[in-house]
């Protein structure tokens, strides 16, 4: 059809030439050409040439050529210029966002997007890349231990997590991060060695595309009591743990640390 205000339903897949006004449902997929006014469910993919109104929910991806005015809901990828609304997915993609995209991993080309490099009480050299919009973004970590550069011997971590960024004035925001780090010594995972953090600071805009960030961080870290093999966590300085507990077959410590590190982008 080129054209088609009446719901369109399908156990396989639905087309319309150019503008679509009501729903598209079918066990495959969906497409229209031009606009969508409605709503695009479909077990694989809905794709819309321009602007979707209403919503599109697919089991592995939506695409959207120009704007989405409400929801994009996917299993796997959502694909849209401007969003007025918001992305859930595993991955989402936008020019850009007036709203809030939530998945692991949201890159919005005119959205939020920082390379940081930072030091704290367990690692001196930590990196991270924050990917998403002010009000919700994700976090990718790695950090690393200069002292033990030696091939297997290298203690370094890898990790993940989420955080927002609200305005405080013209220079300054405010941070609140939770991310979850697995600690490596060599090529081997051999047990759970992960450092938790709730990192609670400040992000004070030198330049356009220079800042510095300095903060709090409260500290969750929790191993295997059958695992012998731990490595020191702390090397030139030892925190005060406030808080030990055993739960199961793992143990918690918790202590209070510090960060600061400057971003660029």
């Amino acid at each position: 059809a080129r054209e088609t205000q009446a719901p369109q339903v399908s156990g396989a897949f639905n087309i319309v030439g150019k503008e679509m006004k009501g729903a598209q449902v079918a066990g495959v997929f969906n497409v229209t050409g031009k606009n969508v006014m409605g709503t695009q469910l479909a077990g694989v993919f809905n794709l819309a040439g321009k602007t979707v109104k209403g919503s599109q929910l697919a089991g592995v991806f939506n695409f959207a050529g120009k704007e989405v005015k409400g929801a994009q809901l996917a299993g796997v990828l959502n694909v849209a210029s401007k969003v007025r609304g918001t992305q859930i997915g595993v991955l989402n993609i936008a020019d850009s966002v007036n709203g809030v995209p939530i998945g692991f991993l949201s890159f919005v080309w005119k959205g939020y997007h920082k390379i940081e490099l930072s030091a704290d009480e367990v690692f001196y050299h930590n990196v991270a890349f924050r990917t998403g919009v002010r009000q919700f973004y994700n976090i990718v970590t790695a950090a690393a231990r200069p002292s033990s550069y030696k091939d297997d011997e290298t203690i370094w971590a890898f990790g993940y997590g989420v955080g927002t960024a609200p305005r405080l004035s013209r220079k300054l925001f405010l941070n609140f991060d939770i991310t979850a780090n697995q600690i490596v010594k060599g090529n081997t995972i051999e047990a759970v060695n992960l450092l938790n953090k709730v990192y609670i600071g400040f992000d004070y805009q030198l330049f356009k595309q220079l800042s510095l960030t300095f903060g709090g961080t409260i500290n969750g870290y929790v191993t295997d009591n059958n695992h012998d093999g731990y490595f020191p966590l702390f090397t030139d300085y030892q925190p005060n743990i406030f808080y030990e507990r055993n739960f199961r077959n793992h143990n918690l410590k918790m202590w209070f640390g510090a960060k600061v590190g400057v971003r660029f982008l």
